[in-house]
């Protein structure tokens, strides 16, 4: 079954994702292409996106796989905070979270590249024309 999965915060640097299950084997897939990316934002060739934290509240464990490959597990008991890291491993890939039971997990998670921000900067070169936007 799947989980809830509910994007809480998303800038063009980083994102929050709060997922909730209610029984074993409830599963949700934050995709890098279309849960992280920003209206405005174009998508670049490869998305690259680090773990910075995670807070969770479950009886059971939670496991965190990227590209079939198991990143980060969980161990239940209670609410938990586990941050003041980054998890890089298999960064270009989708994660699936997948839950042993009923509880909840919050990722903060980094957009590092490949996400297009439409803004532009404030300075320009000698050949750009300051009058028009998008020289």
């Amino acid at each position: 079954m799947a989980a809830t999965k509910t994007v809480t915060k998303k800038t063009n640097k980083d994102a929050i994702v709060r997922i909730v299950a209610t029984a074993a084997n409830d599963t949700s897939t934050i995709d890098l292409q279309t849960d992280l990316k920003l209206t405005n934002e174009t998508l670049g060739a490869a998305q690259k996106v680090y773990i910075s934290a995670a807070y969770f509240s479950t009886a059971a464990n939670v496991s965190l796989t990227r590209n079939s490959v198991v990143v980060a597990n969980y161990f239940g008991g209670g609410d938990h905070i586990d941050a003041e890291w980054v998890l890089t491993d298999q960064e270009t890939h989708d994660i699936v979270v997948t839950f042993g039971g009923a509880g909840m997990i919050m990722l903060h998670l980094k957009k590092i590249d490949g996400y297009n921000d439409p803004i532009e900067t404030a300075a320009f070169g000698i050949y750009d024309d300051e009058t028009v936007v998008g020289s």
